[in-house]
């Protein structure tokens, strides 16, 4: 008999220990570990992992009460596909990171938590931060992200090629012909024509500054609701001005296989945003910023990544008191520090804690909010399904840009056509 029971009580224990193992896996998509674990959800990168590291020791110490161990996930590869796969398992992270091509689509999946009845709550006015950081994490009339910066594209440029060049440095006062005159004077080629040094990489396969290259031409790719593509004769012209450019070796090719990159000393001029800053100091000894100079029309594209609630949360009241620690004086002070971001609030346009990293001298003002400019906001938030960002992106890099640039010759009617209807294609 005790044999028996000495039997069945040790069975039990494995079967206890079964049940314990499988609710402490440590997959992304294996759901809580437990309920004394507060799971956040971000982008595999360095620079991430460092500042939530940082959010996260602060939140604890300004909130000795909460006894939740905090355990950061990281995701690579399509990170919006993988957190809807999450959350179709029911293992969405409390908090996470969200882009803001991606608050449209996150909110549609009812994956985040409208966040308008908790401001109050937490004493947080929308008058605090930019209205274009509010605006990007907007549904409707719903918050669903708010925003921990403020991004906008700007012009990183190599000093030390510019003196090799003997070509003056940008200024705040250039026009856009004035840059692509300098940036063909930096432009520099062997004798069969191949390009050893270009000068701009303006990102070709990087919607937000096509957005603003076409804006700026006063051009558009997309039909009024976004629901098609629509190709005008100011893109198109836009398109043809551009194809001679790369050809030049005055625009980077970003499709081809140059072997050259701003960061490698090779290319005078980058567009890029804030948290490219650090990554650009690390890699070039003289180097500074400016704001992207006017075209037809004074455009720029802005942004905001930030971090929303997760509506499948057990922990929904933790995940909102740390949300908004990130968005309080504190919690912005620890963003800025890592020189990585612009903070939302307002009141730190000027801090130190920014505006020397990640070096003493940088032109700060060039990340700041512009006046009596036309805002170029991400290619999601024109679309009619925000969903499609992701495919009308790959249609846009594959099936128009790229095959547009390579081209040569006069590009018919026939396949402008061809090209619109990849886009809207994409959009379906």
């Amino acid at each position: 008999m005790k044999k028996w029971m000495s039997r069945l009580l040790l069975a039990l224990a494995v079967l206890g220990l079964a049940f314990s193992l499988a609710g402490c896996g440590d997959s992304p998509g294996g759901g809580h570990t437990s309920k004394n674990v507060f799971r956040v959800g971000i982008e595999e990168n360095a620079d991430e992992h460092t500042m939530m590291d940082n959010l996260i020791a602060g939140f604890k110490a300004a909130n000795p009460d909460v006894s939740l161990e905090f355990k950061v996930e990281s995701y690579s590869g399509n990170y919006s596909d993988k957190l809807i796969a999450q959350a179709s398992n029911g293992a969405l992270p409390d908090l996470f990171f969200t882009l803001d091509s991606l608050v449209g689509y996150f909110a549609s999946k009812n994956i985040t938590v409208p966040l308008n009845e908790y401001l109050d709550t937490y004493d947080f006015s929308t008058d605090l931060i930019y209205d274009e950081v509010l605006e990007v994490g907007r549904v409707g009339d719903e918050i669903h992200m708010l925003g921990r910066e403020y991004s906008q594209v700007v012009l990183y440029y190599n000093q030390k090629v510019f003196d090799a060049a003997g070509v003056a440095y940008p200024t705040e006062d250039w026009t856009w012909d004035e840059m692509i005159e300098a940036a063909r004077g930096l432009v520099d080629t062997d004798t069969d024509g191949t390009v050893l040094r270009a000068g701009i990489d303006m990102r070709l396969n990087w919607p937000v500054t096509m957005l603003q290259y076409f804006e700026g031409h006063n051009g558009s790719i997309l039909n009024e609701n976004g629901s098609s593509g629509s190709i005008d004769a100011a893109a198109r012209d836009a398109y043809t001005e551009l194809r001679g450019l790369v050809q030049e070796g005055v625009i980077l090719n970003t499709f081809g296989n140059t072997g050259l990159s701003f960061t490698s000393g090779n290319v005078g001029m980058y567009f890029g945003v804030r948290s490219d800053a650090t990554t650009i100091n690390r890699s070039l000894e003289k180097w500074n910023v400016v704001h992207v100079p006017d075209m037809d029309r004074h455009v720029v594209s802005l942004g905001a990544s930030g971090y929303s609630v997760s509506a499948l949360s057990p922990h929904k009241e933790i995940a909102l008191r740390f949300l908004f620690y990130i968005m309080s004086t504190e919690g912005q002070t620890i963003l800025a520090k890592t020189g990585n971001v612009v903070p939302a609030l307002r009141a730190l346009a000027a801090s130190p804690d920014w505006t020397s990293q990640p070096k003493e001298g940088l032109n700060y003002q060039a990340f700041l909010q512009e006046t009596d400019v036309v805002k170029v906001y991400p290619i999601s938030t024109y679309l009619a399904e925000p969903s499609a960002a992701n495919k009308l992106i790959d249609a846009l890099n594959k099936q128009v840009t790229s095959p547009i640039l390579s081209s040569v010759g006069t590009i018919s009617s026939e396949t402008w056509t061809m090209y619109e209807n990849s886009l809207t294609n994409a959009l379906r």
